[in-house]
C-alpha cells in the first residue's frame, strides 16, 4: 500500500493529504487519525482476549509503538 506514492516513512501530514485528497475535511481527518491511534495503543488488550501468546503480542507491540509515533 503506498499514501502520496509512499510506502515507507508515512505520516501524519501524508495522511491529511490523502484525506484531502478525497475530499474529507482536515478536522474530520485529523478525528479519524486520533481515533484509528488510540485504537491502535488498545492493542494488547485486544490480543490478550483473543489468546494471543504474550510473545507475539510483545512483538507487534513493539512494531506498533514504532510507528505510532509518526502519528
Amino acid at each position: 500500500m503506498t499514501i502520496n506514492g509512499k510506502n515507507t516513512n508515512i505520516n501524519r501530514e501524508d495522511l491529511l493529504i490523502a484525506g484531502k485528497n478525497m475530499g474529507i475535511k482536515a478536522n474530520r481527518c485529523k478525528e479519524i487519525i486520533n481515533q484509528v491511534t488510540d485504537i491502535v495503543k488498545q492493542f494488547p488488550d485486544y490480543a490478550k482476549e483473543v489468546g494471543i501468546k504474550e510473545k507475539t503480542i510483545n512483538s507487534i507491540q513493539l512494531i506498533l509503538e514504532k510507528n505510532i509515533k509518526l502519528f
